[in-house]
């Protein structure tokens, strides 16, 4: 029997070992077409890159900066670096130029890889200013006088080194201890200036065996790969997929992932809770725009599907007259609805990153998906705790993953102890000391508790509790989370912080407010007009009214205001992982929260 793998590398090698066989362990979309890379094939081109790396001057403890959208040169980067003993540092692809700069200069990073000329682009002048990069390596060839390396040639040089050093390689994977770091993962900045999360192998590969050993122990998975990779969470699931042998498809973009999903038909998925939103979203509009009669039997269907499942979460009996209807709407109507929005292989589904609403829990249980929510955090590695299958407990975050520890504090606060916590932050040492309990727990900052059963509860993020002028703590999650379960809402932001009463700025789903309003006999000419109509808003303010019965008195939202578009990574509103940025939103809409205080 294979030692239990300690670092990454060993993770990837015993990956390698079990599944050499398999022709299609990474597959990514190029004009057109998937490509599958075999097992074997992978196994060399990391060795290459590895070697190139090295032939560069990359030596172990060096910092390398990695700029790119998921493909699958962003792997072989990272499991290169790996080899080599390097600190990997990624950077969001959608970051901002200025977080880029600061994330470069705090990180000291020699050398930086990207993707693309627009990504060049874009932060060449921050590049120019930088002192400490000693070359900047390409993925796609960029024309320009700078003296960039493409990426391909890191590979005909690492060929090279390798037939005058056949043992080079080797030597290199298997000298990295698990103590040694393994990357550098800066934070989103939803609270203020990113810090590098010191993250050594051991970290990450004890967290990847502890997740494998609750979610994914047994059988390989089709799975859709849709979150940065330069997230902790997708990271980690990546090494848990590639452990498991599974066919891991790279999304072409958040835009196409409809389109992959109906091309791949994944058996697993992870994703944020929003993503999972705007998949609900999604399957709605589409039975809402369909003709009366098929409009009318859809309903029905998932009307059916959602009281089977509510009791089925609850471990309660399902009358035997529901059970029939579930059973004709399941085979007949509901497996409609999953092969038309390719779901109909998907098994299970993990969600982390944020809370996940219950009704979008129960809405794809309902349709025979599970979604196993889990929470953690970068400094985490991340996963702390995760809803087991066969014990899958919705509206909780499942029980802690073996080998970590969960207690409460006094105020609430979640305290973390286990072999996944981060060694401290990058050149932080005070803030380091100050995430830690005298005792050596690390203070997540979340709120929550252990129910009855040992299941952890997370109640809001400590620094974003509404205190009301009556002194009263309001969790804007929890409201934001009842907001969005209405297919009228697809963006919800609860604010009110030292004001009267909560109020919430909404982003309505268009496409059905447009239907809704017309039933009314509303008219107007655009959205910006419809949003601001009267009877516009108190038609959303009675579904928010609704949505508020069984919330205390003090925690309803009283006053909404509609925005007229989304909120996106792009407009600085979200994080990569469509976590919402509370201070960036309150400042950009300060004149339309004055305005719902001013009018009250």
């Amino acid at each position: 029997m294979a030692p239990t793998p300690t670092t990454i590398n060993e993770l990837f090698a015993h990956a390698i070992e079990r599944h050499r066989d398999k022709p299609d362990l990474l597959n990514y979309k190029s004009e057109g077409w998937w490509i599958h890379v075999s097992a074997e094939q992978l196994w060399r081109d990391v060795r290459s890159y590895a070697l190139g790396f090295y032939a560069l001057g990359v030596r172990p403890r060096d910092h390398v900066a990695l700029l790119s959208e998921n493909r699958i040169e962003w792997t072989l980067t990272d499991l290169a670096l790996l080899a080599v003993g390097a600190v990997s540092v990624p950077l969001h692809a959608t970051q901002a130029v200025g977080q880029i700069e600061f994330i470069l200069r705090d990180s000291g990073a020699r050398w930086f890889v990207l993707s693309t000329s627009d990504q060049y682009s874009r932060i060449r002048d921050a590049l120019r200013r930088n002192e400490t990069i000693k070359r900047v390596i390409t993925f796609d060839r960029i024309a320009t006088d700078d003296n960039l390396l493409l990426f391909s040639s890191l590979k005909e040089e690492g060929e090279k080194l390798s037939l005058s050093h056949p043992h080079l390689y080797d030597d290199l994977r298997r000298s990295v201890q698990p103590d040694d770091v393994a990357t550098l993962l800066y934070t989103s900045g939803t609270t203020g200036e990113p810090k590098g999360v010191i993250l050594t192998h051991a970290n990450i590969a004890t967290n990847v065996r502890a997740s494998l050993d609750v979610l994914m122990s047994e059988g390989e998975e089709t799975v859709l790969s849709v979150l940065p990779l330069s997230h902790s969470f997708e990271r980690q699931a990546f090494y848990c997929h590639l452990s498991r042998g599974s066919s891991i498809y790279y999304a072409e973009s958040l835009d196409k992932v409809g389109d992959n999903l109906r091309e791949v038909r994944p058996t697993m998925l992870v994703g944020v809770p929003r993503m999972f939103e705007k998949m609900q979203e999604k399957i709605i509009a589409t039975v809402e725009a369909l003709p009366e009669r098929r409009r009318r039997l859809l309903r029905w269907a998932l009307s059916v599907a959602r009281r089977w499942a509510e009791l089925k979460s609850r471990r309660q009996p399902v009358d035997p007259l529901l059970e029939v209807q579930y059973d004709a709407a399941s085979a007949f109507l509901l497996s409609r609805i999953k092969t038309g929005a390719g779901l109909d292989r998907l098994r299970s589904m993990i969600s982390g990153g944020a809370s996940l609403s219950p009704e979008t829990a129960l809405f794809f249980f309902g349709l025979g998906i599970e979604i196993f929510q889990g929470y953690g955090l970068t400094e985490t590695s991340p996963v702390v705790s995760v809803n087991p299958p066969g014990a899958n407990k919705i509206g909780t975050v499942g029980k802690p993953i073996p080998g970590v520890e969960v207690k409460i504090a006094d105020d609430g606060e979640i305290l973390v102890r286990g072999p996944n916590v981060m060694r401290g932050y990058y050149n932080r040492p005070d803030e380091t000391a100050a995430s830690f309990t005298p005792d050596g727990w690390f203070k997540t900052g979340d709120v929550g508790y252990l129910d009855e059963d040992g299941y952890l509860v997370i109640t809001d993020r400590k620094k974003d509790l509404i205190k009301t002028s009556g002194g009263k703590y309001v969790s804007p999650q929890m409201l934001e989370g009842l907001l969005v379960s209405s297919p009228l809402i697809s963006q919800a932001v609860v604010v009110g912080n030292e004001r009267k009463f909560p109020a919430a700025l909404i982003v309505p789903q268009m496409e059905l407010l447009r239907r809704r309003a017309a039933e009314r006999g509303i008219t107007v000419n655009h959205d910006e007009e419809l949003i601001a109509h009267p009877q516009v808003i108190a038609l959303v303010q009675e579904e928010v009214d609704r949505l508020m019965q069984d919330v205390s008195s003090y925690e309803r939202i009283k006053r909404i205001a509609l925005l007229p578009t989304p909120l996106t990574i792009e407009g600085g509103e979200l994080t990569p992982t469509l976590k919402a940025r509370r201070r960036v939103i309150e400042t950009k809409y300060r004149d339309v929260i004055d305005a719902l205080y001013q009018e009250s």
